[in-house]
C-alpha cells in the first residue's frame, strides 16, 4: 500500500514539473516570437490526415499526407485509453 502512495506522489511530482516546463517553453516561444504548432499524439493517431495536413503546412514541406500516414504507429502509443 505504501508503494502505491509513493508512486502516486512521484507521478504528481513529475506532472507538476512537466506542467512548469511546458509553461516556460510556451513563454519562451511567445517572448521570442517563435512560431510553433501544438500536436497531441493521441489526436494524431485518431485523426492523422487532419493533423498531418496542418504539420505539412506549418513546416512548408513538400510531402503528401499519404506519404506520412505510414510513419504513425498507434501500437507504440503508451498512454492508451
Amino acid at each position: 500500500v505504501m508503494l502505491q502512495k509513493d508512486q502516486i506522489n512521484e507521478r504528481e511530482k513529475f506532472r507538476t514539473m512537466y506542467d512548469l516546463h511546458l509553461k516556460k517553453t510556451y513563454s519562451f516561444l511567445k517572448e521570442h516570437e517563435i512560431p510553433y504548432l501544438d500536436v497531441n499524439y493521441l489526436d494524431l493517431i485518431e485523426e492523422p490526415e487532419t493533423l498531418l495536413s496542418s504539420i505539412i503546412d506549418f513546416c512548408s514541406v513538400d510531402h503528401s499526407v499519404i506519404d506520412l500516414v505510414s510513419a504513425i504507429k498507434p501500437e507504440l502509443y503508451r498512454n492508451r485509453k
